[in-house]
């Protein structure tokens, strides 16, 4: 996988089952979380990505700026055209993974020179890494000042 990728949004989150659930009822939840969990998990690394949606937002909130990472398309195009003329004007497509199912923008995007990662293999990568975070998270023991200890230990010392 490079280190540059654009992922067909919808295609992801139908196949998540915590998020396609959430659909139609709270759509816009369900965008700014799969929004969040693709910026948690690229937090850390040294990748460029895009989110393309089909459709327009139903809200923006008049004090914050859209994410320039996240895109929409505008009727009539989809999510895919987007995907495909943001890789036509790349001067190297190739340095960009589609993430996707969909099997005709696969075959377009690799005619264009854009790599291919499967959205199920995208979804078990994501799950491995909240897992990992997890364990990791359960390992590390919080540091307590021992000033602080004696500090609590005194307000609450029960021997009065």
């Amino acid at each position: 996988m490079t280190n540059k990728i654009i992922i067909d949004a919808w295609n992801v989150i139908w196949k998540m089952s915590s998020l396609s659930s959430l659909i139609p009822e709270k759509l816009e939840q369900v965008r700014s979380k799969f929004n969040m969990i693709i910026k948690n998990y690229y937090i850390s690394k040294n990748v460029d990505y895009k989110i393309i949606y089909d459709g327009q937002p139903l809200i923006y909130p008049q004090d914050q700026k859209q994410d320039p990472k996240v895109s929409f398309s505008r009727n009539p195009e989809k999510a895919d055209d987007v995907i495909l003329k943001f890789l036509k004007k790349q001067s190297s497509p190739g340095h960009w993974t589609v993430i996707t199912s969909d099997r005709h923008l696969s075959h377009q995007a690799k005619n264009i020179g854009a790599q291919i990662l499967s959205t199920e293999l995208f979804i078990a990568r994501l799950n491995k890494s909240v897992t990992e975070r997890r364990i990791s998270g359960a390992k590390t023991d919080p540091q307590v000042k021992k000033e602080d200890i004696s500090y609590w230990l005194d307000k609450f010392d029960s021997t009065e």
